[in-house]
């Protein structure tokens, strides 16, 4: 017997986005997807977290490779051998 799976809608937040903008996005969406109002409030409130969290580890690493591939200071870049 095969089940059918559905797609659950993903409400991504926007970079900056408040939660109380995103929540007034996402729970609508939600309900017009057939959900309960606590579900959908849920299920909102978790993607906004993960979606914050993902955004700050990515601008973590871009602020770690900026520094990094930057040359130091007083350093030449070494000619390459020829």
């Amino acid at each position: 017997m095969e089940l059918l799976k559905k797609e659950i809608l993903k409400v991504e937040p926007n970079e900056g986005e408040s939660e109380n903008d995103y929540m007034g996005r996402c729970v609508p969406a939600m309900l017009d997807e057939g959900k309960e109002q606590d579900q959908a409030v849920a299920m909102c409130m978790s993607m906004y977290g993960k979606g914050m969290k993902a955004q700050a580890k990515d601008k973590k690493e871009k602020e770690w490779q900026d520094k990094f591939d930057r040359p130091l200071k007083g350093c030449k870049p070494k000619e390459p051998k020829k």
